[in-house]
Formats: C-alpha cells, structure tokens, sequence
C-alpha cells in the first residue's frame, strides 16, 4: 500500500510539470528594415523564452507549419489572424510582435488574442529610448507582462447540450 502511494504522488507531481499555464502560439517577430535579422532572431528566441516562463509555447515549427495551414502571414495581426492562428495551432492566445527602431527609439507592440473569449485579450506598446538593438530585451520582457492578467483569466467552461432522454 505504502509503494501505491508513493507511486501515485510522484505520477502526480511529474504531470504536475506539463500543466504550466495556457498554450500560446507566438507568430514571429516582425522588425522593420534598420534592424539586422540575426537581431530580429534574437527577439523572437526572446519573446518565446519571456513567455515560456509562465505558458506552454506552441513550438516555432508547429506555429510555422498552422500560419502556413491557415492562410496567415507574418505581419497580420489582426483578431482575424489571431482566430485562424489558435485554431490552427490549437493554441489558447496568439502572440503578434513588432519591433521597429526609428534613430535609436525603439517600439515594442504587442498584441494578444484569446481564442476561448473570441477576442483581443490585449494591445501594449512601449518604447526604449536611446537603446543598443541588445537592450530591446527588456522592452519586450516589460510589454510581455501587461498581458499577465489576461493570460490568468479562466476559459469559459463549455457547458454540453442536454441530452433528452425520449420517453417510451
């Protein structure tokens, strides 16, 4: 009896491990042409760890492969987009990032769809002036967190139809 019993409460905690918060699928970063690509790399690893931490990131393959399935392009970021991408996906949220650098300002906007409310979970905008491209993380890590209290947000419960049963 003793053994079932350990043996349950580490099966418990192991699973306990995979439960880490709402699926989110992150589209890739989209940069404006002053920033180098291998730059626009490291924002998106960086965005994708930021939200590792507290979610279950859908990986970059598996995103890639439901933008291409459902028709979405990179620089969409609209509720639309955002729809087609969790489903495809089977994600909860979709993340939309953009990062543009105008003589040294750099803008981080966000965008977050909730696909079990049917809607914009959220849009954050932030600026890091007089930055290095490297410094931009912080940005981007601080943009992120606005979101915190939409990602907590419960699904609906999705009650099934009654059954009635026919009197015979």
């Amino acid at each position: 009896m003793r053994t079932i019993i350990i043996q349950c409460v580490l099966l418990f905690s192991a699973t306990l491990g995979f439960a880490k918060g709402p699926t989110i699928a992150v589209a890739p970063v989209q940069t404006d042409k002053s920033i180098p690509p291998a730059i626009a790399e490291e924002y998106d690893a960086k965005i994708r760890e930021i939200a590792g931490k507290s979610n279950q990131v859908i990986s970059k393959k598996k995103t890639g492969s439901a933008m291409s399935k459902s028709g979405v392009s990179a620089g969409c970021a609209t509720d639309k987009c955002g729809a087609k991408l969790a489903k495809s996906a089977e994600s909860r949220f979709t993340l939309f990032t953009t990062v543009v650098n105008d003589d040294d300002i750099y803008k981080v906007s966000m965008t977050l769809y909730d696909s079990a409310l049917k809607k914009r979970a959220g849009q954050a905008e932030e600026e890091c002036e007089l930055c290095a491209a490297r410094e931009v993380n912080g940005t981007l890590a601080s943009t992120f967190k606005s979101f915190s209290k939409a990602l907590a947000v419960p699904a609906p419960e999705v009650k099934k139809p009654k059954v009635e049963k026919n009197a015979s």
